[in-house]
């Protein structure tokens, strides 16, 4: 109840997410979101190894083409899903850094990706040089 009454005193005082999370005043660890869309898969950043600030990859290692993907990150304080950007792999072997009006990803624990072309996927993610990476992988 502490943690919370000190989040909405910074949010009130005008501080904003980034400031609350590296301060340690704003508590990511809570449980696992779910997502109401079918071909979506959640992603548990906090199980990844390593620490990402930068963007977030995609990478095709399925045998599928054209594929249109959203992306979307758990805000930690309003509990809603909000779309951090759309990708598209060509090929198999494409990669494509998600454009994003957002930043500071390294406040959000969850993400989601959703295949756009209603298809379960496998998905593999890790980090490397900041950023977080997805693979895609046939199911």
């Amino acid at each position: 109840m502490k943690k919370l009454s000190i989040v909405i005193m910074c949010m009130l005082l005008g501080g904003i997410l980034n400031s609350c999370t590296t301060l340690g005043l704003l508590d990511l660890d809570y449980s696992e979101p779910q997502f109401d869309k079918q071909y979506v898969y959640v992603i548990d950043s906090f199980k990844a190894d390593g620490e990402f600030e930068d963007y977030v990859k995609l990478h095709n290692a399925s045998t599928d083409s054209g594929i249109s993907f959203n992306i979307y990150v758990h805000h930690p304080s309003t509990y809603e899903w909000l779309v951090y950007g759309t990708g598209i792999l060509k090929g198999h072997g494409d990669t494509d850094t998600i454009d994003s009006g957002m930043s500071g990803i390294d406040n959000y624990r969850y993400f989601a990706i959703e295949a756009l072309n209603n298809k379960n996927y496998k998905y593999q993610f890790y980090t490397n040089r900041n950023d977080l990476h997805i693979t895609i992988m046939d199911n």
